[in-house]
């Protein structure tokens, strides 16, 4: 009985250890998070992206909150989750998620309308039948004249841009990249699953590009790719690897 009890102390302390730094319920699970999204007053949209696992074996029904923690005036926070919402609206419908499922239709945005400033947003992740059960994350969008854009050979700014190709990837997957910054020491992608286990990493000698990746061996589901610039993340998209 003392070895039994032990063990769990130690998966405890493990788990302690190993968590993440947003919030987490005891059968949902965010990622990634927290987020801080840069770009320009002048853009339409910031958006930021969520994976919402369901670690429990039973089907759970879920809805989310939206908190704004503090917003420019001016700027329209808003989500998507199943369905998009009018800016300011707090509560989500019901949206069910499998067993050991997952749910990556989450997304926040927020609308500057020409206005530099912070606004910051965290979203509750409530288990209708658990409403205790909760897990949330933090977004922060950040227009205080942070773009996201670098300048062509020809002095022109452009849109940075992460994407990749084919979607969904079956053999190899192309991910196209851009560093938006002029002066740096080292920088990687980052190749990650929806638990935040990186499962490759690949090196960039030049701002920008495209790189292959093979994954014929990787697990069907939703991954994640994130330029990474002396050790700090600056933008993150996500990929499709089906069978």
């Amino acid at each position: 009985m003392k070895s039994l009890q032990h063990l769990v102390t130690a998966v405890c302390a493990l788990l302690l250890i190993g968590g993440y730094h947003h919030a987490q319920a005891q059968s949902l699970m965010i990622f990634p998070g927290p987020h801080t999204i840069s770009g320009d007053k002048d853009d339409g949209d910031l958006e930021g992206l969520l994976t919402v696992v369901n670690q429990s074996a039973s089907r759970i029904d879920v809805k989310v909150k939206m908190v704004i923690e503090g917003a420019e005036e001016g700027h329209e926070p808003s989500f998507c989750w199943d369905q998009c919402f009018p800016p300011f609206v707090e509560e989500s419908g019901i949206v069910t998620i499998d067993p050991f499922g997952a749910s990556d239709f989450f997304s926040a945005h927020v609308y500057p309308n020409g206005i530099m400033g912070q606004t910051r947003l965290r979203f509750d992740f409530i288990i209708v039948d658990k409403p205790g059960d909760v897990a949330s994350a933090t977004f922060v969008f950040d227009t205080e004249g942070s773009t996201v854009s670098v300048d062509d050979e020809n002095g022109v700014s452009s849109d940075v841009l992460l994407s990749s190709y084919p979607s969904p990837a079956v053999e190899v997957v192309n991910l196209n990249y851009t560093i938006p910054f002029n002066h740096y020491s080292s920088a990687y992608l980052s190749v990650y699953n929806v638990f935040g286990k990186e499962i490759a990493a690949l090196p960039l000698g030049e701002s920008r590009g495209t790189s292959r990746l093979n994954v014929a061996s990787f697990t069907p589901g939703v991954y994640f790719y994130a330029v990474v610039v002396d050790d700090k993340r600056v933008a993150s998209k996500k990929f499709v690897v089906k069978r």
